[in-house]
């Protein structure tokens, strides 16, 4: 799914299943391709199916997890110095969607995806995109542990995760920035 500047690969794997297995009933594993080994990522929870989607330079992996293997995602997850996955949600103080379909991590460990708000189930229809900016040591506001922020599981800690396109859709960016936008 992912190769960063490095050479760590991403993905997932199926992992020893029944002969005649289907696409739903398969189980496979987020999965991470290092210096010619493969590691099982895991999964969260109770969810038997993972992928990983993206890996940074610092080797911060996100992805997502499945209660049905080829259904739609359950979990949005964060594997970072030897694991395990730890749910997004359980990163953030408080969030107005279950961030379940992270799409990417960048160097500055910054997660974009999209999450489910309350009385959502279908990501194609209302799904909402999300922005996490990890906290730092010197900007801790809104970074308690009462989120699990800090906690040995990860080093990584959000304050909010919140929607980046609201109920009623943006206009278009050259919309917004007026004069100082041209078309070519």
């Amino acid at each position: 799914m992912w190769i960063d500047d490095a050479g760590e690969i991403v993905g997932y794997a199926d992992i020893p299943n029944p002969a005649g297995c289907s696409d739903l009933t398969c189980v496979h594993h987020a999965v991470l391709w290092k210096n010619g080994a493969a590691t099982d990522l895991g999964s969260v929870g109770t969810d038997p199916c993972s992928r990983a989607i993206s890996v940074n330079a610092r080797g911060q992996i996100v992805g997502l997890t499945a209660a049905t293997c080829g259904g739609n995602a359950s979990h949005g997850f964060l594997w970072e110095n030897g694991g395990p996955a730890v749910d997004l949600n359980s990163l953030v103080s408080s969030a107005d969607m279950a961030l379940t379909t992270p799409s990417y991590i960048n160097d500055r460990g910054e997660i974009a995806g999209l999450g489910l708000p309350p009385n959502c189930s279908n990501i194609d229809v209302c799904g909402h995109a999300f922005l996490l900016i990890p906290c730092d040591a010197s900007d801790a506001q809104g970074c308690d542990d009462s989120a699990g922020a800090g906690s040995a599981a990860s080093s990584s800690a959000f304050p909010t995760a919140r929607s980046i396109l609201g109920r009623e859709r943006q206009p278009p960016l050259q919309t917004r920035l007026g004069k100082r936008s041209h078309r070519n």
